[in-house]
This record gives C-alpha cells, sequence and structure tokens, in this order.
C-alpha cells in the first residue's frame, strides 16, 4: 500500500525567512522488526513550485526494518536543518506485508524544525 500525504510547514526563521527542519520521525508498528514479512517505509518528496520537476529529499527516509522493535515506535532521521524551497512537501509511505500473521501500522509523520 503507497500512501501520499503532503507536508504542511508553518516554521520559519524570523531572522533569515527561511523555512529549515531538522528531522523526520515516522511513528509505526511492524511486527518482525527487521525480518522481511512486514516493513513500513517513509521518504519526503517536492515538487518544485516553479519548474513543477519531482525530486526525493535524499536525507529524508526511513525505513522500520532498520530497528528489531516489534511494538509501536518511532525512527527518525536528521535532515541536516534543510532549508525548504518554494514547492510542495509530501511524504510517501509504503506499507509492506508478505504473511497474513504479520501486522505492520503506519500512525504518522512528524517534522522538528532547527534547534
Amino acid at each position: 500500500m503507497v500512501l501520499e500525504c503532503p507536508v504542511f510547514t508553518p516554521f520559519e526563521d524570523e531572522e533569515t525567512g527561511t523555512r529549515e527542519i531538522n528531522e523526520l520521525r515516522l511513528w509505526y508498528r511492524d511486527s518482525d522488526g527487521t525480518g522481511t514479512a512486514a516493513r513500513v517505509q517513509a521518504s519526503l518528496r517536492f515538487v518544485s513550485g516553479t519548474s513543477g520537476s519531482l525530486s526525493s529529499v535524499l536525507e529524508g527516509s526511513v525505513d522500520s526494518n532498520g530497528s528489531a522493535t516489534t511494538t509501536q515506535t518511532t525512527r527518525t532521521t536528521s535532515l541536516g536543518n534543510m532549508a525548504m524551497s518554494d514547492g510542495q512537501y509530501f511524504v510517501v509511505v509504503t506499507m509492506f506485508r508478505n504473511d497474513s500473521t504479520k501486522t505492520v501500522l503506519f500512525r504518522g509523520v512528524s517534522f522538528f524544525e532547527r534547534p
């Protein structure tokens, strides 16, 4: 299953006028941890406001198979105080399950602004 979730970014640095985000956090449950029967991935994508071209934000991917935790949890990735450009940001969430006895749940994503 693939979901596309728009990202609203209200953060704006008062000194520079830029919008910067520091971290992407995925909230999920993957009942087999690092196993291959269940998995959830989230990637931050961007559509340019001027050219309309689609691109991935390279630092902005999180994969549940990077953790052995099998209960509700989170995983994060640093976005390196990424300055957001004019355009549309969205998260592509992909959930996989190839064993009906396994559980994969997507609870959401959250962002943290520059400290």
